[in-house]
């Protein structure tokens, strides 16, 4: 089961977030650099095993013409 919320920003850009039942919590954050660049940046945090090295976070640059 999961359940997330998301939040559109002024400029085309987004703040998301989900949270499911193992306890790993997602975050996500875009933003429009220009016309047709893209900028996201992702995390991952297993919020079970919080002093693990479970966790990932991301970087992603979308270019479109």
């Amino acid at each position: 089961m999961e359940i997330g919320a998301k939040y559109l920003l002024s400029g085309g850009g987004f703040i998301k977030t989900k949270l499911d039942n193992n306890g790993r919590l997602g975050l996500a954050l875009a933003s429009e650099l220009r016309t047709g660049m893209q900028l996201i940046l992702g995390a991952s945090v297993d919020t079970a095993k919080i002093n693990e090295n479970n966790h990932k976070f991301g970087v992603e640059l979308n270019y479109s013409a």
